[in-house]
């Protein structure tokens, strides 16, 4: 299958030796463009750290092209540990919605008047099995992420659009932490190539994460600008987070936030996972920086011209 230019596809070995810390040996990688890089190749690499304290700082390897009787295309296979748990993320779903619709008549009274004591707790109930719902689809995009099972559809993605819609529901986050955000746009909007759902689901989780972690009176920026064929969003990192390495950030669970106001139910670390392989499956990158973090996310501008180009072709 033809590669975008500047695009590449790696198998499931090396990203799962990555989670690992663990040597791999020819996984396949899939390299598009016009570079001397075009084609296929084979990797194999061993974890490095750093020698003081010990901190994975990546692998250290080869690359080759393949012999006559390999190939470098990446396999997907299914994953039967992503498969069962999208399963069980399944068979959850079905009774969390009965519960938050149950909840839901009985706050607004279809089933009869209703004491306030009551209708504030299923407005709980209802809010919280909302919550719980938003994890459970998390789940399910991880599992199908994990098992090569996602479904994208590009599309053209508004950025402003998005951004004012994603701001807007995480408003009474934002109050609750006394967290606010403010967004820097470009003069003319910009549009992201990608599967709006994926999109959507990418940076809303992502500041739904950043926003839960900021404190009374601080303020998140979000500042939007189009970067050669790409469009970059770049996110303050919360105070609460900039005293943690990468590697610890990606690692908080929820056992560690309880105790926080609108933590992540899942923990900011699987967030932020799961923000870095959704881009990672629109064909962009999410990196997390001393002061802020980048999401380059293909520009649907580029996409469409290089489209347009091939045709021509």
């Amino acid at each position: 299958m033809p590669r975008s230019r500047g695009e590449a596809h790696l198998d499931g070995v090396a990203a799962g030796a990555f989670r690992r810390r663990s040597r791999f040996s020819d996984a396949r990688l899939e390299v598009g463009g016009l570079s001397d890089a075009f084609g296929s190749w084979r990797l194999s690499g061993v974890p490095a750290f750093e020698h003081a304290s010990g901190r994975f700082i990546g692998f250290r390897g080869t690359g080759r092209r393949p012999r006559r009787d390999e190939t470098a295309e990446p396999v997907r296979v299914s994953s039967p540990v992503s498969d069962s748990l999208r399963q069980l993320v399944h068979e959850l779903r079905t009774p969390t919605n009965a519960i938050a619709g149950f909840a839901e008549l009985i706050e607004t009274q279809l089933l009869g008047p209703v004491s306030p004591t009551y209708r504030d707790r299923a407005t709980t109930i209802r809010t919280q099995a909302g919550d719980l719902l938003a994890a459970i689809d998390d789940l399910d995009t991880a599992a199908r992420i994990e098992g090569c099972a996602l479904d994208l559809r590009p599309t053209t993605v508004p950025v402003r659009a998005l951004l004012d819609r994603v701001a807007r529901d995480l408003q009474p986050l934002a109050t609750l932490r006394g967290t606010s955000l403010g967004v820097a746009m470009p003069a003319g909007d910009c549009d992201i190539r990608g599967d709006d759902r994926a999109v959507e689901r990418l940076i809303g989780r992502l500041l739904a994460a950043l926003v839960s972690a900021g404190r009374k009176g601080e303020q998140l920026g979000v500042v939007v600008r189009p970067v050669a064929d790409t469009v970059t969003i770049e996110f303050d990192r919360p105070a609460a987070l900039a005293a943690h390495a990468t590697d610890v950030l990606l690692s908080i669970d929820a056992e560690h936030e309880s105790d926080g106001d609108g933590a992540p139910l899942l923990g900011t670390g699987f967030a932020l996972r799961l923000a870095q392989n959704l881009a990672v499956e629109l064909g962009g990158v999410l990196t997390i920086g001393a002061d802020r973090l980048t999401l380059q996310l293909p520009a649907a501008d580029t996409v469409d011209a290089e489209r347009t180009a091939d045709e021509q072709r």
